[in-house]
C-alpha cells in the first residue's frame, strides 16, 4: 500500500516545502495530491498559465521519493472568472447567487464553466503529459451541485433551444 497526502503548496512559503517533502518521506509517504484548490495560482488571469511554481513543487517531492496526483483545479473557479462571468456561480433556493470564496462556487451545468474548465485541465494535462511523477489525476474534488433545480433547468432548456 501506498500512503498519500494532500499538500497545498501555494498556501506555504517555498522554504518549506522541501522541509515539508522530507518529513513526509521520512514518515512513508509516497503519494502527494496538489492544485485542486489553486486555479486562481494556476491561472493568474484570463489566458495566463503559471505552472512554474507546481513544476517546482513536483520536482522537490520527486527529489524526495514522492510521486504526485494532479488534482483538476475545477472546483474553485478564480475571481476573475467568476466577476467576468457570474453566470458560472450556483444559484441557491432562494434565488441568490451564492458568493465567491466558498469552496465548490461552481455551477457545472454552466456552459462557460465547462467550457474554462475544460480549457484549464487542457492545459494542465498538455504540461504534465510527459511528467513520470504525476502518476495519477483526480477529476474534481467534491463533486456535487449546489445549482437549484430550477437553474439546472433553465440551462438545459437554453441548450436545447
Amino acid at each position: 500500500m501506498r500512503i498519500g497526502v494532500d499538500y497545498y503548496p501555494e498556501h506555504w512559503d517555498e522554504e518549506l516545502w522541501v522541509q515539508d517533502a522530507r518529513l513526509m518521506a521520512k514518515t512513508g509517504v509516497k503519494l502527494v495530491r496538489l492544485a485542486e484548490f489553486a486555479w486562481c495560482r494556476l491561472e493568474p488571469s484570463d489566458g495566463k498559465f503559471d505552472f512554474a511554481w507546481l513544476d517546482k513543487a513536483i520536482g522537490i517531492f520527486a527529489d524526495n521519493g514522492i510521486d504526485a496526483v494532479i488534482g483538476t483545479p475545477t472546483n474553485c473557479p478564480p475571481r476573475w472568472l467568476c466577476e467576468k462571468h457570474p453566470e458560472i456561480l450556483p444559484v441557491g433556493d432562494n434565488g441568490r447567487t451564492n458568493p465567491i470564496g466558498i469552496r465548490g462556487h461552481r455551477c457545472f451545468n454552466s456552459p462557460t464553466l465547462r467550457e474554462y474548465a475544460g480549457r484549464i485541465t487542457g492545459k494542465l494535462a498538455e504540461h504534465y503529459k510527459d511528467c513520470r511523477t504525476v502518476i495519477a489525476w483526480q477529476i474534481d474534488n467534491e463533486l456535487e451541485e449546489i445549482s437549484t433545480e430550477e437553474v439546472i433547468k433553465k440551462i438545459y432548456e437554453e441548450g436545447v433551444r
